[in-house]
């Protein structure tokens, strides 16, 4: 029986082609997307799961309270995970981890910045990174580097540089030649964090300080505990005294644990943590709901044309009524049939997933995506995909079908399809979240182009930026720049917009205030262009010398301030005062608001590592050149370290440029979803009333009487999912906005307005061609069999 049901699925796919090919196409494209967002979603899940203890493994963190939040870090200080070794059974191992840039150089080939790594000899105790060559023993040799399979490759290609030796040069002007002793296999995608160059961290206190000063910070320490349950926290309460005694401007309340195997997905509340994670949880959210939507939509197109499509086999369900076939057989024949086409609809989903969307998907974002055709858990999502979509676009088809009876059908007096309220009320589904989706899309669209023209809150035109790579260095560029014509003025800093800021807490008024700190020269505002709204820039007004500073006006709200010169905040155990304050400006990309900024007069005798060039409008190219050839002068056996200033927010814009294709695709796909219900809908009425109008049409009715009578099935259900979606849209878009950027596009009427000209267009235009077929049928051929 099942075998015929599938036959007789087969043949009403073949009978019914062009319905059966936009059911198809439509529940494809849905399965295909579905694929995307569940493959996103798990492998975000399974992040650092292949280390053989990641339930075990726990990076230490710490947190500050104040009035205003709650901050929990992800660097602790060094002394630390000494501490729980020494103090606690329960702690197995542990490692500290510490990163800096240093230039290599081996050889004779060009020196590159690479990202070194300094680690505990413990390392590999904790963490299952397997070696390709050599040993990982060779890391409690202080003499001796491992590399990472990539870094190998880009220094001594294919062959095994086991042996070999490579320089490091760092920041500080510290240099070092360590033995390549091992090459770690190439790391699996689904990780949050890896290394390029791994050496031992006894030589830290050469490069970033004393490993057992408690001021000293390490960027994470991991514990291995002997059990995944870990309670320390009670007993680190000598810790967090001998932190605070040398941190009094920003104490800490408590250190906590943070498992490996969430530390992806908890990344984004650690501030300064080693992992790379991938945003708050609202995004996954977002695109689990698109793409159950983009199923519903599928689901309900196919509805619409399985009960528009059973007029055509009315007579075929009513003799096998007549000869004894029971409801339950029916149903499950209309089942199957439906398990038939959603098993077409699955397999080419796949494909479009496999060769298509997924590789689309990850080239906007850069996330490593695989479709590992062995992972059990696709192969049991596919079976849950298949289950669902069978069910919801089969189910309610087979009830409602199945319930007619014989002698109403025979008797010709069975209608269905177009006048069924539950058809109309699926197409208006389908218009509503069309709508949503095109209004989403329009918005995404003019908020990319908004935040590509925004106020930086200062002029980022026209502006270079050198990181000389020594002291000789930058003294050498501060002296030669200013000869060129075509810059206009020059500044230093030692932290810079965009690029670099330092984290610290401000006392003020006996609280600690979370900012952000820039140490900069007293001409830095006016070359970078930042407004002075109150007060006075460090140009100005140097009478305080070095206790003056300047706040942004994100400081002055946070403190509610109305007028913030002459009051005090307290760092490092001075005391300073606010001289000025200058209009917002971005230190980050526009996903966050502006955070409270201080900015402070650097020491003279300082060396900078920012010099900030202002050049001529159009100069910048020429400037740039020139600049490369100074530090080929001075610095040549170092990376060129000098960009525009333009260049500080591509990744970010990259970021939003994914988004908006991301729901552009989404709204396409929905609307054409939408048509495909639409046309159904509409066709199967002019079929099923074709003889009807013909009547009409040799009675004397006119085209435009004709063509409104077609147009009026599905108007007034195309204006309900209008008016009811135009203000859910602007709530929808606003709350989803909200979550994804700190600083959007206001919105407003005109997108819903956009996408409802837009909505009607493609509507209309989805109906043209039966429209035109049926005012140029000849009523002729309709009516002769009568």
């Amino acid at each position: 029986m099942i075998r015929s049901f599938i036959l007789l699925g087969l043949r009403n796919i073949r009978k019914n082609k062009i319905l059966s090919v936009f059911s198809i196409f439509g529940l494809s494209l849905s399965i295909g997307c579905a694929i995307v967002i569940f493959i996103f979603i798990n492998f975000e899940y399974n992040v650092d799961h292949f280390h053989t203890d990641a339930d075990r493994i726990f990076l230490v963190t710490q947190t500050e309270e104040s009035k205003q939040s709650v901050d929990v870090y992800g660097r602790v200080s060094f002394p630390v995970g000494k501490a729980l070794k020494d103090q606690f059974s329960q702690v197995e191992e542990m490692v500290r981890l510490n990163q800096r840039n240093a230039v290599v150089q081996v050889e004779s080939k060009e020196p590159l910045y690479e990202q070194v790594t300094f680690a505990d000899a413990s390392f590999f105790n904790v963490f299952t990174f397997s070696m390709k060559w050599g040993s990982a023993l060779s890391l409690k040799d202080p003499a001796q580097v491992i590399l990472s399979e990539e870094t190998s490759q880009k220094y001594f290609g294919q062959d095994n540089p086991i042996g070999q030796v490579v320089k490091l040069r760092f920041d500080n002007g510290y240099e070092a030649s360590a033995v390549v002793g091992g090459v770690a296999d190439a790391f699996p995608k689904k990780r949050s964090f890896d290394f390029s160059m791994l050496i031992n961290n006894s030589t830290w206190d050469k490069v970033g300080g004393a490993p057992d000063d408690w001021k000293t910070l390490c960027d994470a320490t991991f514990i291995k505990a002997r059990t995944s349950a870990l309670t320390l926290s009670d007993g680190l309460k000598e810790a967090v005294t001998a932190y605070n005694a040398v941190h009094v401007d920003a104490p800490i309340q408590r250190y906590g644990f943070q498992a490996l195997s969430t530390l992806a997905r908890e990344s984004y509340r650690i501030r300064g943590d080693i992992a790379k994670g991938y945003g708050p949880p609202s995004g996954k959210v977002a695109l689990s709901i698109m793409g159950l939507l983009l199923i519903t939509l599928s689901c309900l197109n196919y509805i619409n044309s399985a009960t528009a499509t059973a007029a055509t086999r009315l007579k075929e369900i009513g003799i096998r009524k007549v000869i004894g076939s029971r409801r339950t057989s029916i149903m499950l024949q209309f089942m199957v049939e439906n398990i038939v086409l959603n098993c077409f609809a699955l397999i080419v989903g796949i494909f479009l997933a496999r060769f298509l969307l997924l590789p689309g998907f990850d080239s906007l974002f850069q996330i490593g995506l695989e479709f590992e055709i062995g992972d059990g858990s696709l192969w049991l999502f596919f079976l849950g995909l298949l289950a669902v979509t069978s069910l919801l676009s089969g189910a309610y088809p087979a009830f409602y079908i199945s319930h007619f009876k014989p002698v109403t059908i025979l008797s010709g007096r069975q209608s269905l399809g177009t006048k069924s309220f539950f058809s109309k009320l699926l197409l208006f589904f389908q218009f509503k979240l069309s709508f949503l989706y095109i209004v989403a899309a329009i918005i995404f669209v003019a908020n990319e182009r908004f935040q590509k023209s925004k106020d930086w809150g200062y002029d980022h035109r026209d502006l270079l930026v050198v990181a000389p790579a020594d002291e000789r260095a930058y003294q050498h560029f501060v002296k030669a720049l200013p000869q060129h014509p075509d810059v206009m003025r020059l500044s230093s800093a030692q932290e810079h917009i965009g690029y670099n800021v330092q984290d610290v807490s401000v006392q003020v008024e006996g609280d600690a205030v979370k900012s952000l700190l820039l140490d900069v020269d007293s001409t830095y505002l006016e070359t970078m262009g930042v407004r002075v709204v109150k007060g006075s820039s460090f140009a100005v007004n140097q009478e305080a010398g070095h206790r003056n500073v300047i706040i942004n006006e994100a400081f002055a709200r946070k403190m509610n301030w109305p007028d913030p010169l002459n009051h005090t905040l307290k760092m490092e155990d001075e005391t300073y005062y606010v001289t000025g304050v200058v209009a917002d400006f971005h230190t980050g990309n526009f996903q966050t608001r502006v955070e409270p900024t201080v900015l402070r007069l650097a020491l003279e005798d300082r060396y900078y590592h920012y010099v900030v060039v202002r050049v001529a409008q159009g100069a910048s190219a020429k400037v740039l050149t020139h600049v490369r050839s100074l530090w080929h002068e001075v610095s040549p056996e170092v990376p060129f370290g000098g960009y525009h200033q333009d260049e500080a927010f591509q990744g970010y814009f990259a970021l939003i440029s994914g988004h908006g294709k991301v729901i552009l695709f989404s709204a396409f796909l929905a609307v054409t979803l939408a048509c495909f219900g639409l046309f159904g809908l509409v066709y199967f009425n002019v079929m099923s009333r074709l003889k009807d109008y013909s009547i009409m049409k040799v009675l004397g009715m006119g085209t435009g009487r004709l063509v409104r009578k077609v147009v009026r099935i599905f108007i007034w259900i195309l204006v309900i999912a209008l008016a009811i979606s135009f203000p859910l849209s602007l709530f929808s878009t606003k709350m989803l906005f909200d979550v994804v950027y700190g600083d959007h596009i206001p919105i407003t009427l005109v997108y819903p307005f956009v996408a409802v000209v837009l909505m009607l267009l493609i509507c209309l235009g989805t109906v043209s061609f039966l429209i035109v077929k049926l005012a140029k049928q000849n009523p002729v051929h309709s009516l002769r069999s009568e």
